[in-house]
């Protein structure tokens, strides 16, 4: 959905533990050490993305928006560690990264990140929300981005949320495919893939990991065909 202040509002949602995530209709949902830098053609107005070139994709279902430059600068805003039940402490960020990293390391660098520590650097910043309590929770993770003329990205924030009785694998598993969504939005991927093997599918199981498929892949290719002679 589109507010006022012209955010984009995308959101991962699933069911946590017993929790129910009926109703799945759609808010939209998302580092890679990517090392590639290119100038985007799109910001012009002369960006025209083949849908057909890389397939099989769900471009045809999105807004496709764009950076205009990539790596893309990436800001942590906090670093919590968390305990799940059962488990050891482990930092929230090293999981993220770890989920955000998925998409340079399927596109052999090119879509990737660059991390900063300066907030006035960041072109999308990145929270771990901790949550008092899940009940009634339908989604994992939000982003929002804003766009400027021609659906050019000029800056992103992306949450992560956590709860006080988390489980390992709601930690360890389902936050790694709640990162990896939330980074597809964050880099432009505006909107769902209508297909459950995606990791850009509306809904998936929080206590579950799911790996990019090739759908994935050939849809942010697709948004970034200029980086891919």
């Amino acid at each position: 959905m589109q507010g006022n202040d012209d955010r984009v509002v995308l959101t991962r949602r699933g069911f946590l533990g017993a929790l129910s995530a009926l109703g799945l209709s759609g808010l939209l949902a998302g580092c890679g050490g990517g090392s590639s830098s290119a100038t985007s053609t799109g910001g012009g107005g002369s960006y025209q993305p083949d849908l057909s070139r890389f397939a099989p994709n769900y471009a045809a279902n999105l807004t496709l928006y764009h950076w205009p430059a990539l790596p893309v600068r990436v800001y942590f805003a906090n670093d919590l560690t968390v305990t799940p039940q059962g488990g050891s402490p482990t930092r929230v960020n090293d999981l993220i990264l770890t989920g955000f990293g998925r998409w340079p390391a399927a596109t052999g660098g090119v879509v990737g990140y660059t991390q900063v520590t300066d907030p006035g650097q960041a072109q999308i910043t990145v929270s771990t929300v901790a949550i008092p309590d899940p009940t009634g929770l339908s989604e994992t993770g939000k982003t929002s981005v804003t766009p400027g003329a021609g659906n050019v990205l000029i800056s992103a924030t992306t949450q992560i949320y956590v709860w006080p009785d988390i489980t390992v694998p709601e930690l360890t598993q389902g936050l790694l495919a709640t990162a990896s969504h939330e980074f597809g939005h964050a880099l432009g991927i505006g909107g769902h893939s209508p297909d459950p093997n995606d990791v850009m599918y509306v809904s998936h199981d929080p206590n579950a990991d799911v790996p990019l498929s090739a759908r994935d892949v050939n849809t942010i290719k697709t948004i970034y065909y200029f980086l891919f002679p």
